[in-house]
């Protein structure tokens, strides 16, 4: 048998978001740690060869509780929870509340951005949710809710996990992580 020997990194990351009906709260969303080390991330690079050890982050609200994770190849190990820092924008057309891409932590700050005339109230959401609302609407928006965009920064909460196997016989290949989570019974 012929001996593969890498001579190439390869890349690898993922991204899980799920969602579900208007009104509940729970979300699942997992990806590779891309942050470098000065900014508090754990993988020294995020390119991986063959057998490198992964680490990766887990987001859920507060109303998730998860209860498998699988991975195609491997094992993932827990290495505790972080910070994470969000800088986002979130666009909206037309609406009276909108969602952070991770559950809210700490640290929330909100700022409109452009001169549209937009004149509501922003309610930051509840530890463990990523829902935001808008009250005190101007009378332009009251009706069909607010068209704008909204810079925001925060702190979300992780759980870290290290995705740990050994080298396949194979120049290239991907490894899949799955993670199955659930919630209450929707109403």
């Amino acid at each position: 048998m012929a001996s593969i020997t890498a001579k190439n990194s390869v890349t690898s990351n993922f991204s899980v978001s799920f969602s579900i009906p208007s009104g509940t709260s729970g979300q699942i969303k997992a990806e590779v740690d891309s942050r470098t080390v000065a900014e508090g991330g754990t993988n020294a690079n995020t390119s991986f060869k063959p057998g490198d050890n992964v680490s990766w982050l887990l987001f859920k609200n507060s109303d998730v509780t998860i209860i498998d994770i699988i991975s195609s190849e491997g094992s993932n190990i827990s290495a505790g929870s972080l910070e994470y820092s969000v800088d986002e924008m979130l666009t909206l057309g037309g609406a009276f509340d909108t969602n952070l891409s991770y559950p809210f932590y700490s640290d929330f700050t909100a700022e409109w951005i452009g001169s549209g005339g937009i004149k509501a109230t922003i309610t930051p959401p509840a530890v463990g949710s990523s829902l935001i609302t808008l009250s005190s609407l101007s009378a332009m928006f009251a009706k069909y809710g607010a068209i704008g965009i909204i810079h925001v920064t925060y702190k979300a909460k992780a759980d870290n996990y290290i995705l740990k196997h050994s080298a396949l016989p194979y120049p290239k290949y991907d490894i899949i992580v799955y993670i199955a989570g659930e919630v209450p019974a929707w109403k």
